[in-house]
């Protein structure tokens, strides 16, 4: 557990249900609110984990990272309202496809640069990249192994794309949860998602007191593992290499009919019961963070994929600007490609976009199921253009 204070399975659990505390009790108050509690759990569990108060691994970790997340998506999902999706535009996929576009074009000119200063298999980190930052980390080493790419070049990626995405995931959930309170950025960015029609039908008092019923809360949370549990059964049926896509798509179609269901929505406390284990995730990304690893990847390969990262973006917004593309969509896409249909998900919950959590889901699912393909074609023309 590398000398960390604090090892045991009760510890652990009880510093980063304590954390989750914390950041929802600051999301009213006056400083930290600015922040956010997705903001403040990363944070959070980067520092106690870097001070080795909380170690590095650890099985609670795996558990909030694997069954919590997916838990959060069914949960989330039983909120979804398919008569408010329908009529919202086309524009979500389209800022979709516009990130994929990006990531590919940007990464392959960021390749054709320093892939040769990886090595001779520079060329398979740029399909690498491309493939996790429109689909998913799955995608990343997919890519990996269908190119049989070596484990140095292999772990170096992981690493940097590791070290490189935390600012990335800091930096959105800021966004998410802040641009729409600044008046200049109102004034540059017209173009937003009216905030009626971000909240579910009647409003749920998003984070709010409220009076709440445990048999409420028990049938939300048996519902929302059973949909996990026969997502993940039915998905094992598949081959290993798209069981985690298809157990997603599967959590999400069972969740969404669920929900069209009058008995679901009669349930109380299933937006802030998503959000709280949503919460879970987002600690597990700050806390696996090591705040030294980036010296530990190639210089190279750690600015290609900084250049995937937040080149795209850069570039990404603007496109969805010029397009007049509201800035809920560019943020939900762009982090449904970069990071995936899980954090999608996460972004929207976490900013109060209760009505957007299942495109979130659903443009991540996308990412995902595209992002090889074109991860391969981007290593190639790399291996072509640069002559490797």
């Amino acid at each position: 557990m590398n000398g960390a204070l604090i090892t045991s399975l009760p510890g652990v659990l009880a510093v980063c249900t304590g954390l989750i505390a914390f950041a929802l009790w600051g999301a009213n108050k006056p400083v930290l609110k600015k922040l956010g509690p997705a903001m403040i759990c990363i944070i959070g569990a980067m520092i106690l984990s870097n001070v080795n108060i909380l170690p590095k691994s650890h099985d609670v970790y795996d558990f909030m990272g694997g069954t919590m997340i997916n838990l959060s998506i069914a949960i989330l999902l039983l909120d979804t309202d398919l008569k408010k999706m329908r009529e919202l535009s086309f524009q979500p996929f389209a800022a979709m496809l516009i990130a994929c576009a990006v990531v590919c074009v940007i990464t392959f000119l960021g390749g054709i640069v320093f892939a040769p200063g990886i090595g001779p298999e520079g060329w398979k980190a740029a399909g690498m990249f491309v493939g996790t930052y429109t689909g998913g980390s799955t995608n990343l080493n997919a890519i990996a192994i269908g190119l049989e790419t070596s484990a140095d070049i292999v772990g170096a990626a992981n690493t940097a794309d590791y070290v490189i995405y935390t600012p990335f995931i800091i930096f959105i959930m800021w966004a998410g949860s802040s641009l729409g309170a600044i008046p200049a950025f109102n004034k540059f960015w017209p173009h937003a998602v009216a905030e009626k029609d971000l909240k579910v039908e009647g409003g749920s008092g998003y984070l709010k007191a409220k009076e709440w019923s445990i048999i409420d809360i028990a049938i939300i949370i048996t519902i929302g593992f059973a949909i996990v549990g026969v997502s993940t059964f039915l998905a094992s049926l598949f081959p290993s290499s798209i069981v985690s896509l298809i157990r997603v798509i599967l959590i999400t179609t069972i969740a969404i009919i669920l929900a069209q269901f009058q008995f679901i929505k009669k349930l109380k406390g299933i937006a802030d019961l998503g959000l709280y284990t949503t919460l879970f995730f987002l600690v597990d990304i700050g806390v696996e963070i090591d705040l030294v690893a980036f010296a530990n990847s190639a210089v190279s390969i750690a600015i290609l994929c900084a250049i995937a990262v937040f080149g795209s973006l850069i570039i990404h917004c603007l496109l969805c600007r010029l397009f007049k593309i509201k800035w809920q969509f560019t943020l939900l896409s762009m982090q449904a490609a970069i990071g995936s249909s899980s954090s999608a998900a996460a972004l929207a919950a976490a900013s109060g976009w209760e009505t957007l959590i299942g495109v979130g889901v659903v443009l991540g699912v996308f990412g995902q199921a595209v992002g090889n393909y074109i991860g391969f074609a981007v290593a190639y023309a790399v291996k072509a253009v640069a002559g490797m």
